[in-house]
């Protein structure tokens, strides 16, 4: 059996329990989030996504929101399902409070980076781009405790990100979702959950 992840010398050992509860947290925000355009279309929807025009009018809201909300509920769906995933495999590795920051540095730290550095993307809304984050920080502390899973993970979200920056959005994607995947969100999301996830493993590594 693996053995479980280093804990910070004085600290309680990570609740699988409350790190899972994270993940059912994210998932029931989606669903709320998402109700309006299931029920009354796109449009009752249209407050939270990632504009950015209306960002840069002041709705900063959108920055959060965006991961949350989702246009089509096929769209959610496959989200939803990711998020599992990722969640069976990583959830343990890491404390319900890391999680919530990694959750929360992802959503803004992707945003803020779309605004920054591609300014075409003019909307976006769906969960992919956390996901992406929750799913590098939890392969990266799976990796830190020597775990395959986490090392495969690595590899194969990296090669994932280079196919879309060289070929766009991969072909079961588009195939599934429809074109406009915004992939630039995939690898801001990414970055920033490694970046979020580094001083609470850098605390982990030096006890």
């Amino acid at each position: 059996m693996p053995s479980s992840p280093p804990q910070l010398v004085g600290a309680r050992p990570p609740s699988p329990l409350a790190a899972a509860g994270v993940f059912l947290g994210i998932a029931l925000i989606a669903l709320v989030a998402t109700l309006p355009a299931t029920l009354w279309g796109r449009r009752a929807a249209l407050v939270g996504v990632y504009e950015r025009a209306a960002v840069l009018r002041g709705e900063v809201w959108r920055l959060v929101t965006a991961y949350f909300v989702h246009l089509d509920p096929r769209h959610l769906a496959w989200n939803l399902l990711a998020l599992g995933v990722v969640a069976l495999l990583f959830a343990g590795e890491l404390p319900a409070r890391t999680w919530l920051v990694v959750t929360l540095v992802t959503c803004v730290g992707a945003s803020v980076a779309l605004l920054l550095f591609s300014p075409r993307v003019v909307a976006m809304a769906g969960l992919s781009g956390l996901l992406h984050g929750l799913l590098a920080a939890g392969a990266l502390a799976a990796a830190k405790a020597r775990r395959w899973t986490g090392f495969l993970a690595l590899a194969l979200l990296t090669a994932k990100l280079v196919a879309e920056a060289v070929h766009g959005p991969m072909p079961w994607t588009a195939g599934l979702l429809g074109p406009g995947v915004a992939t630039q969100a995939h690898l801001y999301g990414a970055l920033a959950g490694l970046v979020a996830v580094a001083p609470a493993l850098r605390r982990r590594q030096a006890t």
